[in-house]
């Protein structure tokens, strides 16, 4: 099974439009993706000048250290395409420490 890039979407803000770079912007980037049997969603609340990004997993979430290498190189791949959307509409830089 390949790596597929995950969906991004941005949600709607309270005046219905979906923002680039006007006054008016979205007021979420969000990003859900498969990771083996699990379903990733990943939202990130605009507008922010810095802040966490809410998970969710469904059905549940995974126990530590159980991903195999090819469903932590889709989770990879998703959380970085999220990242890569949020720097491209902020125009913010990011820093994204693995612990």
């Amino acid at each position: 099974m390949g790596i597929e890039r995950p969906s991004l979407s941005p949600r709607p803000g309270r005046d219905g439009r979906i923002g680039g770079a006007s006054e008016h912007r979205s007021d979420a980037i969000e990003a859900r993706f498969r990771v083996g049997k699990y379903t990733c969603s990943m939202i990130y609340p605009l507008p922010a000048a810095s802040g966490p990004i809410q998970v969710t997993w469904e059905p549940e979430i995974p126990r530590p250290r159980t991903l195999t290498a090819a469903e932590l190189a889709q989770y990879l791949a998703g959380r970085d395409a999220l990242i890569a959307e949020i720097a491209r509409l902020t125009g913010q830089n990011i820093l994204m420490v693995d612990l």
